[in-house]
């Protein structure tokens, strides 16, 4: 199963995924980043050993 299959099935409709640089219309662009938010950003620190 796909990324996009399994949000399909989660959802309950279609998406498309797209990344940033794909979005050649610079309003959309715009609108997308101002209401983005992150849903995973991994972690710079170092785990504890």
């Amino acid at each position: 199963m796909t990324l996009a299959e399994g949000l399909e099935l989660i959802f309950q409709r279609p998406v498309d995924l797209i990344t940033r640089q794909s979005i050649k219309n610079p309003v959309f662009r715009n609108a997308v980043d101002s209401t983005s938010q992150s849903l995973y950003a991994a972690s710079s620190a170092q785990p504890a050993v």
